[in-house]
């Protein structure tokens, strides 16, 4: 949401708007990022069998690793 006034002499704060604009990009991009890591975890925190059962990759870290000769 953009505010955007103006003020006594007419010119409006959407140049603030306009600097503001990354950071709350930023911001945005730090909170999605970090409930994808809380739901991360909360699933890690879950019993193998019940992973399992959800499709959730295993952490065992057995995975097949491509290796180029």
């Amino acid at each position: 949401m953009a505010f955007i006034s103006q003020n006594r002499f007419g010119s409006t704060h959407s140049g603030l708007a306009k600097i503001a604009a990354p950071f709350m990009r930023l911001a945005s991009r730090v909170q999605a990022d970090w409930r994808q890591r809380q739901t991360e975890r909360m699933l890690e925190s879950l019993p193998a069998e019940i992973r399992k059962d959800i499709g959730w990759p295993s952490g065992d870290g057995n995975h097949e690793a491509k290796h180029i000769h």
